[in-house]
């Protein structure tokens, strides 16, 4: 008979490794009539590569939640933006990948924080004609393994909208092994 000490606690098998044995239970199941051994091997590698492209997608340092987060907000913004404005040196500037969901709706610029070179971004802005600008900022943004938290809110600046501020969102995301998804948005209370 082994003896272990009081302190002694079993360790537990890192996540991807018990969704990958998982993943070969499932697959491996009964067999059925007519499968064969290559078969069955087949399936097992099957579901194991399905389960880790899952797990990937779900990784750390994925930017999904936001871009989808900035997509959806600047598609349910009323008046749509024609043009986009991304605080500079500020901590509510958006990270690159709000950057990119942002480019790929429209030109974007970077506004400043400071006052005088505010004014020569909205003259530029001006001189460029008065298209209706956004600048989106970024509230929160929060995220634990496959759950992630996105508030955005957005200002008009320049043009016939200057000053008015588009209602603040708050996203849910979930990853699943279909990958991120929006699973709520909800308005807020402006700040």
């Amino acid at each position: 008979m082994r003896r272990t000490s009081r302190t002694a606690r079993p360790v537990a098998p890192p996540p991807v490794a018990s969704l990958l044995a998982l993943a070969l239970l499932a697959a491996c199941g009964a067999p059925e009539r007519g499968d064969d051994k290559e078969s069955l091997i087949a399936r097992s590698r099957k579901a194991i590569g399905d389960t880790a492209e899952a797990a990937t997608r779900c990784a750390p340092g994925t930017d999904a939640p936001l871009t989808l987060a900035v997509a959806d907000y600047i598609r349910n913004a009323a008046p749509k933006p024609q043009r986009f404005l991304v605080a500079v040196g500020t901590d509510s500037a958006l990270p690159e990948a709000g950057q990119r969901a942002l480019q790929d709706k429209g030109p974007m610029y970077l506004f400043p924080g400071s006052p005088a070179l505010q004014a020569q971004a909205r003259q530029l802005l001006h001189d460029k004609g008065d298209y209706t600008t956004m600048l989106v900022v970024l509230r929160e943004a929060t995220r634990q393994d496959s759950a992630a938290v996105i508030r955005l809110q957005g200002h008009y600046v320049g043009g016939e909208e200057d000053g008015r501020s588009a209602a603040p969102r708050r996203y849910q995301a979930t990853c699943s092994a279909d990958g991120w998804k929006l699973a709520r948005r909800a308005p807020e209370q402006s700040a």
